[in-house]
């Protein structure tokens, strides 16, 4: 009996040693307020950590985010993404837009500033890479905005990155 009672005590902590990680980790998503939605298993407490460094401290999302860099996961399916050019010869007048459907939500992300088309190209071509084979992803965007209610909620962002389980993909601003 003894023997029986050692081997079960060593699995149970075993098992709890081996899933700390994956309880902590769920712990701190479900009580950390830059997730909006859940995760699909695409973010780590280091994404929601980053998050927090220079921002301001994260409330729940209310329509207004203020600054706070949110995170928000969607079904691929739900995803529209292209680059719009808006000055002849794609000089410097390209906006990456991000257009995100859901049956009751849409949300719109976009870079906080115009870009050559070449830049917004390799941007796009980099999402697609990260995107290629992946059912869910997750993006981040700050000044989040409830813009307006109709049949669904509208909400306006500034673009910062996109991950899935292959990789992140984010404009980098030192190729203006």
């Amino acid at each position: 009996m003894k023997k029986i009672f050692l081997s079960v005590l060593t699995i149970v902590v075993a098992a709890i040693f081996f899933f700390q990680r994956e309880i902590e980790s769920f712990i701190y998503k479900q009580s950390h307020y830059g997730l909006v939605n859940y995760d699909y298993g695409i973010l780590s407490i280091e994404d929601l950590k980053q998050s927090d460094k220079g921002s301001f401290k994260a409330t729940p999302f209310d329509g207004i985010s203020m600054g706070y860099p949110y995170w928000q996961c969607f079904n691929k399916k739900y995803l529209k993404i292209k680059c719009n050019n808006i000055e002849p010869f794609d000089r410097s007048g390209s906006l990456l837009d991000i257009a995100i459907g859901t049956e009751t939500e849409n949300h719109f992300y976009s870079l906080s500033h115009a870009v050559s088309g070449e830049v917004c190209e390799g941007l796009l071509t980099e999402i697609n890479k990260v995107l290629k084979g992946q059912e869910y992803f997750c993006i981040n965007g700050i000044d989040g905005v409830l813009d307006s209610v109709t049949e669904k909620r509208q909400y306006s962002w500034s673009f910062y990155r996109i991950k899935t389980k292959s990789g992140y993909a984010h404009y980098r601003f030192n190729e203006m």
